[in-house]
């Protein structure tokens, strides 16, 4: 893992007296460090917090835009924290008026994020699944875009979000499940836990009942019936103290329940949950912590609805109602037992998980200030409409009070002068002239309103034309024979921004690409070389140590030229000497964790370690490759192309097909130097390439990297194969050989 020392932030409510918040950096801390060694693990909650007062130190948000550049990365999660909604915890509110409640520790620490190049991985945090209010969905948008992996911890908040974006959105069992590393029960007791058991009253079998409210049907019930629950002990456990959770709760109807004289921490209260032979609650984390190790959970909680039904597959009893309990139904199902095998099932998934974390974390930061731009170009115009929006409703309600007086007071006139032509009485005339004063002054006003909109109708115009006009103004600076010469001045100064730019291939354009769905996992990544490069590669293009490959009357006919660029497994490139410095450029980065890590990063495959294989291909006149889906050992496959042009009626081009049938074509990628496709091996990927055209003056070139399963061999290079190798030269047909 080497000596280097990563400082790596999280961002939740960590600061909130309640088991699950406090759990999550725990967890994530053991994590990072089991992969990446020597890390810092920097907690950001609203408020600071510190030993030996708080499990660990917390650090405000509030000093988060002094350090935010000095992290490697930033981690939002877990826990229920992506809402809008106000109620967190009784009094839980930002140190700060300017910060906004409750976006300001998660939406806004990952803006910061974005604006400083960290990489931003989401935690397998909850949504509200609520509506996302208007304002907030360009900034949603934006965040979830350019994050480097966005993970949630349950189908429900996928969908909340995948209405926000089309970037891919993973689903992975809430990271609590994590806990496990912590209760092993074949451990010795902590010093904590034997403390408990010598002085608090916890010698022997206990149940633990959260101290909250809910859980009082079960308590009385107890109370109701000690001989049957005689060789138990219950400790009320207050598992959130924030969240209402206090001992009294239980101990009022169960005056001998065991109780604390303190909020204990967490990896505590982990084992008090792990030792015990049962608990009765409805906290999400608790159930998970007991469900982690082994030990059965009762409850009355809904598991149907919202986050618990992440959890409904499990083996929990559900209480029956108030008066209908049975004590010999629940001592039969109390005792601890080996994790359930769906307990255990979420093992791997969740070491995926923090092995894409890491693998973000490690691989090259990617500057986000493009795509900030671009938001701050729009976020003018989207103000702008929402003040329209708002005036107009402002105008409408306004010029809807003006007529509702205008008819009251014609109303009002009306019955005044059918009573002064009843009457002829004065004083009812001078009320009617009063009336109708009213109203001409309520039109004035209404006159000078509109003048008031028009007025601002005009500034803005005025506004409208300024830019305009700074427009023509930049428009004829490019223009200009001064900002031609100074041209090269501006590429060498961007040259050395780029700071000798370490790869040939522009990984960010694959790490921040999107999968396509359908017809299957697939991508279209262009523009992966600035064109310096992309004409230095299309110009040396290999043409040694090729072979013929071809094929017919299988699943797929192929005829090909082939060549190795790297070889299964290998870490070095293959013939070296041969390659242009361009070519042995790409094949280095081909060999990078980089380059794994862009590529694990798009498809959500973990291509960090597994046997890798790159060969270089020539198409010529007749060459092509049926509609097939790759061998089931695959994995991935990357298809960068290399033709400075290519005309699409030769041929050439790949398919990417909804079955077996050449036809039924979803897109089509023409071989042009900077296209690439990769391809998500499934039993659905049917792909081909068309058969290049006779007389086609120009070969299709391309570079296909494949990713296996552990334990593959190639089958474009067998062992043994003594295959003789030529120089392809497609002019005459010839083939020179070389070995």
């Amino acid at each position: 893992m080497g000596d280097r020392a990563w400082h790596v932030g999280i961002c939740g409510t960590f600061d909130v007296a309640n088991y699950g918040d406090v759990l999550f950096p725990l967890i994530a801390d053991a994590e990072l460090k089991e992969r990446l060694g020597n890390v810092t693990l920097h907690r950001f909650s609203y408020n600071s917090r510190t030993p030996p007062e708080w499990p660990y130190e917390v650090t405000s948000v509030t000093a988060l835009p002094q350090v935010i550049d000095r992290l490697d990365g930033l981690l939002l999660g877990g826990g229920h924290i992506v809402r809008f909604d106000k109620q967190i915890a009784p009094g839980y509110a930002p140190p700060s008026p300017k910060i906004h409640h409750p976006t300001g520790y998660w939406l806004t620490p990952a803006l910061l994020a974005l604006q400083h190049d960290v990489p931003l991985m989401w935690n397998a945090p909850g949504t509200d699944c609520h509506e996302v209010p208007q304002w907030a969905r360009p900034l949603m948008d934006l965040v979830l875009t350019e994050s480097r992996y966005v993970s949630v911890r349950d189908e429900l908040s996928r969908a909340a979000l995948a209405r926000l974006t089309s970037a891919p959105v993973s689903v992975v069992p809430d990271t609590a499940f994590g806990i496990s590393r912590f209760i092993d029960r074949q451990d010795a007791p902590s010093a904590e836990f034997e403390r408990l058991r010598e002085f608090g009253g916890l010698d022997g079998p206990y149940v633990v009942i959260q101290a909250a409210r809910g859980v009082d049907g079960f308590v009385r019930f107890v109370a109701n019936h000690p001989q049957a629950f005689q060789n138990l002990r219950f400790l009320a456990l207050p598992v959130g103290p924030a969240l209402g959770d206090e001992s009294e709760i239980v101990a009022r109807d169960l005056p001998g329940a065991v109780r604390l004289s303190e909020w204990p921490g967490p990896l505590l209260i982990a084992e008090l949950i792990a030792r015990s032979e049962g608990i009765v609650g409805h906290s999400y984390h608790l159930f998970i912590t007991a469900l982690a190790a082994g030990v059965p959970v009762f409850t009355q909680q809904d598991l149907s609805t919202g986050k618990f039904s992440a959890l409904k597959r499990f083996d929990i009893f559900t209480l029956p109602p108030e008066g209908a309990f049975d004590a010999d139904w629940v001592l039969a199902r109390l005792g601890r037992r080996t994790p359930s095998a769906l307990a255990r099932a979420t093992n791997e998934p969740l070491g995926r998980h923090w092995d894409r974390i890491a693998a973000a974390l490690r691989a090259a930061r990617v500057p986000t200030a493009p795509a900030l731009n671009r938001f701050w170009q729009s976020l003018p115009t989207l103000l702008e409409d929402a003040a329209a929006r708002a005036d107009e409703a402002i105008a409408a309600l306004e010029a809807r009070r003006v007529e509702t007086e205008a008819e009251r007071v014609h109303a009002e006139a009306a019955r005044m002068q059918a009573e002064a032509g009843r009457s002829h009485n004065a004083e009812i005339q001078a009320q009617l002239d009063e009336a109708l004063g009213r109203l001409a002054l309520a039109r004035d006003e209404a006159a000078q309103r509109q003048a008031r909109l028009d007025e601002s109708d005009r500034l803005l115009a005025a506004v409208r034309g300024h830019a305009a006009a700074r427009d023509r103004q930049v428009q004829e600076i490019t223009a200009s024979t001064s900002w031609r010469l100074t041209a090269p001045v501006r590429f060498l100064r961007g040259h050395l921004r780029r700071n000798g730019r370490p790869h040939i291939l522009r990984l960010d354009r694959i790490r921040r690409h999107r999968l396509e769905r359908e017809p299957y996992q697939w991508a279209a990544v262009e523009d992966l070389f600035d064109g310096r490069d992309a004409a230095r590669l299309a110009d040396t293009y290999p043409y040694d140590h090729f072979k013929l490959v071809a094929g017919y009357g299988g699943e797929k006919d192929y005829e090909y030229e082939a060549r190795s660029l790297i070889g299964m497994g290998a870490s070095v490139v293959t013939h070296d000497p041969d390659l242009s410095e361009a070519w042995r450029a790409l094949a280095r980065d081909l060999l990078s964790p980089d380059y794994r890590a862009a590529m694990t990063a798009l498809t959500g495959c973990d291509l960090m370690e597994v046997p890798m294989e790159a060969n270089v291909f020539h198409y010529g006149p007749g060459n092509c490759l049926g509609p097939h889906r790759d061998l089931p050992e695959k994995i991935v496959t990357h298809v960068l192309y290399f033709n400075r042009s290519w005309n699409r009626a030769d041929g050439g081009c790949l398919s990417i097909l909804r079955s077996a049938d050449p036809a039924d074509q979803a897109a089509e990628i023409a071989p042009i130097v900077g296209h690439s496709a990769v391809i998500v091996r499934s039993d659905r990927s049917w792909h081909a390439v068309s058969r290049v055209v006779n007389g086609t003056t120009l070969s299709r070139r391309s570079v296909t990297v494949t990713f296996y399963r552990p334990g593959a061999i190639s089958t474009m290079w067998p062992s043994g194969d003594t295959t003789p190798l030529h120089r392809y030269q497609m002019d005459h047909g010839v083939r020179e050989s070389t070995v």
